[in-house]
């Protein structure tokens, strides 16, 4: 009886060390993907871009200056200016004139856009019907 029973023991110790080397390469095999999968996460993740001297000129210009200071404030003249509807929400949001979702902020009004490109960065200063700058905001193209 004693010699069964001692197999038995040694049987079943056999089986869970099994089990646990079974349970520890699935584990081990979970680790090593999920670390794969947030390297190749992190690897994905946008750089910060350096801060451009147009960006810095249009968060340092304050709103309502003249149309000419905001020339003034970003050395030069625009590469574009053109004039369209739109709601201004706050100083860096609008809505264009025709959007529903901007009507429930108030009626459109009319806006001389001012834009300056450099390299891929982008500013608009938005001039009011009074020829003061109501809102100004940089924006970057998007990488293929």
């Amino acid at each position: 009886m004693l010699p069964v029973l001692l197999i038995k023991n040694l049987l079943s110790r056999i089986a869970m060390n099994t089990k646990r080397r079974r349970l520890l390469r699935i584990a081990s095999v979970a680790a090593m993907v999920g670390l794969a999968s947030v390297g190749f996460l992190y690897s994905q993740i946008e750089k910060p871009q350096p801060v451009t001297q147009l960006e810095i000129a249009v968060a340092r210009m304050p709103l309502g200056i003249t149309a000419e200071d905001a020339d003034r404030v970003i050395g030069s003249s625009p590469d574009a200016v053109e004039d369209g509807r739109a709601i201004l929400v706050n100083p860096v949001m609008m809505f264009s004139g025709s959007s529903v979702q901007g009507q429930k902020y108030g009626d459109p009004n009319l806006y001389s856009f001012r834009t300056w490109t450099r390299g891929d960065v982008h500013a608009s200063v938005a001039i009011d019907t009074d020829g003061k700058v109501a809102a100004r905001w940089t924006y970057r193209d998007q990488p293929n």
